[in-house]
């Protein structure tokens, strides 16, 4: 009986850090919304300057915050295509996802549908619903033809991937 009590325990905390966990993402978005909310504010409105007198553009702003070019565009983005959708619908989609997104929804889309499937679809189904859109094979519909396979060899001392030149590979069979 012990025994089962312990597994129920233990079920039980697991169960509990998992919450903890996806609390944790939740919040996590929400940040990144915010951040990118504030950051899309200071552009546009040229705000940044009024921080100091050193300050020459936005990027040497962002510099000056410790908030990488890349992330803050990307928030920016993410807050101006999805921002108050996701928080009108409550939804809790990954920043990741969100970052994928962004090439893939034109103005014309259905951003509410894209942004189910992103909150809802597992990794591989996420992956080849952006492959589609980007016009690319999904992994359920391409047939690998050989002209398009790459072949690779690791080195067994270092662990580094080189590719291989199919006639290489073709000599050795």
């Amino acid at each position: 009986m012990s025994n089962e009590l312990s597994k129920t325990k233990k079920a039980e905390i697991v169960f509990n850090l998992v919450e903890e966990i996806k609390e944790a993402k939740r919040n996590t978005v929400k940040s990144f919304l915010v951040i990118g909310k504030n950051l899309d504010i200071i552009q546009k409105e040229k705000i940044w300057q009024y921080y100091g007198s050193h300050l020459s553009s936005f990027d040497d702003f962002l510099k000056e915050i410790r908030i990488g070019r890349a992330t803050a565009y990307n928030c920016m983005a993410i807050w101006r295509e999805f921002g108050q959708l996701l928080i009108s619908k409550n939804l809790d989609v990954d920043y990741f996802r969100l970052v994928r997104l962004l090439p893939v929804v034109k103005e014309n889309d259905d951003k509410e549908e894209w942004l189910n499937k992103a909150d809802t679809l597992t990794i591989q189904g996420f992956n080849d619903e952006i492959k589609e859109a980007k016009g690319f094979s999904t992994t359920d519909t391409c047939n690998h033809p050989e002209e398009e396979r790459e072949y690779f060899w690791r080195c067994k001392r270092c662990g580094k991937w080189a590719k291989i030149k199919k006639e290489n590979v073709e000599s050795k069979s």
